[in-house]
C-alpha cells in the first residue's frame, strides 16, 4: 500500500481556487500525509474479516495481511471496516 505515487483525488473548490500557484504544494503535502497513514498496520487495525464459510470473525493482523495479499479470495469471505 505504501509507495503509491499515483492517486486520484476529487476536489471541490469555489472561486477558481484550483488555479492558485500553491495548490501543487498542498497536493504534495496531502500525498505525504496519506502515505504516512496508508500502511498494512493501520489497515489491519481498521478492518476485520468475516468468514461466512466457517462462521468466524478474524481480527489477527497476520491473517488479515495474508488475505489482503491474496489475488483471489474464496467466496463468502469479506473484509469489513470496523467503523
Amino acid at each position: 500500500m505504501k509507495g503509491n505515487n499515483r492517486r486520484e483525488l476529487f476536489f471541490v473548490t469555489s472561486n477558481n481556487d484550483l488555479f492558485r500557484p500553491d495548490v501543487d504544494d498542498e497536493l504534495a503535502e496531502l500525498h505525504e500525509l496519506l502515505n504516512s497513514i496508508e500502511d498494512t498496520e493501520h489497515f489491519c487495525t481498521a478492518h476485520e474479516i468475516i468468514d461466512l464459510n466457517n462462521f468466524k470473525i478474524i481480527t489477527h493482523s497476520g491473517t488479515l495481511k495474508r488475505f489482503a495479499l491474496k489475488k483471489e479470495i474464496q467466496p463468502f469471505i469479506f473484509f469489513s471496516n470496523k467503523n
